[in-house]
Order: C-alpha cells, then sequence, then structure tokens
C-alpha cells in the first residue's frame, strides 16, 4: 500500500507543479522574455500568489469523495481512523493543511509511516 500511496502523491505533486509551471510562464516569465521591465518588487507578489494557488490546490485536491486524481488513479480513498468509513469533508481538507509544513510532513510520514495531517485529522489512506 505503501507504493499506492507514494504514486499518488507523485502523480498529485506532479500536477500540481505543471499547473505552477504554466502560471509562473504565464504571469511571470512570459512579461520578462518580451521585454516589460519589471522591478522586482512587482515580481516576488506574482511569485507568492502563483505559489498560493499552487498550495491552495494541495490542500483542497482531496474534496472529491474518492479524493485526489493521484488517489482515484491508484483506487485509495481517505477513511475516518475511527469508523473506517469515507472521511468526512472538512477531515479530508485538514489533513492537507499540513502540506504547509512541507518536509516536516515528508519526514514524519517516512519515519512513521503516518503524515502528521492523518494524525491530526485522524484519518487512512486504504485501498478502495
Amino acid at each position: 500500500m505503501d507504493g499506492k500511496r507514494v504514486s499518488a502523491f507523485l502523480i498529485d505533486f506532479m500536477i500540481t507543479a505543471v499547473i505552477q509551471s504554466i502560471l509562473f510562464m504565464y504571469f511571470i516569465m512570459y512579461p520578462l522574455i518580451n521585454g516589460a521591465v519589471t522591478p522586482i518588487e512587482n515580481l516576488l507578489p506574482k511569485a507568492l500568489g502563483l505559489t498560493y494557488i499552487s498550495m491552495c490546490y494541495m490542500i483542497f485536491q482531496d474534496i472529491p469523495k474518492y479524493g485526489s486524481i493521484g488517489k482515484r488513479i491508484v483506487k485509495l480513498k481517505i477513511v475516518s481512523a475511527d469508523t473506517k468509513k469515507d472521511a468526512p469533508l472538512l477531515r479530508r481538507i485538514l489533513r492537507n493543511i499540513f502540506w504547509v509544513f512541507g518536509p516536516l510532513e515528508l519526514l514524519a510520514y517516512a519515519l512513521s509511516g503516518t503524515r502528521l495531517g492523518d494524525r491530526a485529522a485522524k484519518t487512512e489512506v486504504v485501498p478502495r
């Protein structure tokens, strides 16, 4: 199951990276390539805004019943740890808020096999 979970994460991460790259190219690189003289003070808010959009995708990706695109592809779902039934919407969102802590979230998973977000939201990822 860990292999499936890692695969689902990689799929979702690639989707996020593609979204971020397209937005970055369109809103930052394209104007610079076409000669727009933009002070660094104007680029930083744009870059932070694009990062915010990507983080929102990571946080809200599990809103659909079967979770993110990656989870659907590898046939996983999010359940409540206590009832083993489909996790309620707020728990699915809460578990992903911990992606804000990026490396700590990955380290926790590598060391214990459980994400910080899953512990806080009392959720598990299981085969569908």
